[in-house]
């Protein structure tokens, strides 16, 4: 038990887990359901919150020559929410664009998603992972490519769930 009963940390709740430079970034089950679906699936491909590209890349190498986008902040979560400090996942741009240089059709977005979606706003997309890490944003991205009828019939949406338990730091 800790000294400091108000003293608390947090803790997530994930399976198993992709770890890239000591960080937690997404489980292994759910990069395996990313690329069944884009094995799977025909049409563009999307990604909200790509923090440094890794579930990004693992699309790209199995989409071939369909078009992958993406959106990043590259300033970290922009709200203070669930186990997340404003800023967290800051990411660095460069990085991630040069990860994903190797692959054709790749399209990174800066900004804070739905915000900066000129370029697809008249395109239609067969896989997209959100990975946001807030309520607001979750629900700006269903309400962005489900309820605008952006999604084609063999269609998935993928989401990111992050469960936060505060326990005793001792």
């Amino acid at each position: 038990m800790s000294k400091n009963k108000n003293m608390k940390k947090n803790i997530g709740l994930f399976g198993k887990c992709i770890i890239e430079n000591g960080e937690i970034l997404t489980s292994q089950q759910e990069i395996d359901t990313l690329v069944d679906s884009v094995k799977k699936t025909k049409g563009n491909i999307a990604e909200v919150g790509m923090y440094q590209g890794g579930s990004a890349e693992a699309m790209c190498i199995e989409k071939g020559d369909r078009n992958f986008y993406g959106f990043e902040t590259f300033e970290g979560i922009p709200m203070v929410e669930n186990a997340w400090r404003l800023g967290a996942f800051k990411s660095d741009e460069e990085f991630v664009r040069n990860r994903l240089s190797k692959y054709p059709n790749v399209f990174i977005t800066k900004g804070i998603f739905p915000d900066n979606t000129d370029l697809i706003d008249n395109k239609k997309f067969s896989v997209v992972h959100l990975d946001v890490d807030t309520t607001e944003g979750t629900r700006d991205g269903l309400n962005y490519f489900k309820d605008n009828n952006r999604i084609v019939d063999s269609n998935r949406i993928n989401g990111e769930i992050f469960h936060s338990l505060e326990e005793d730091v001792s």
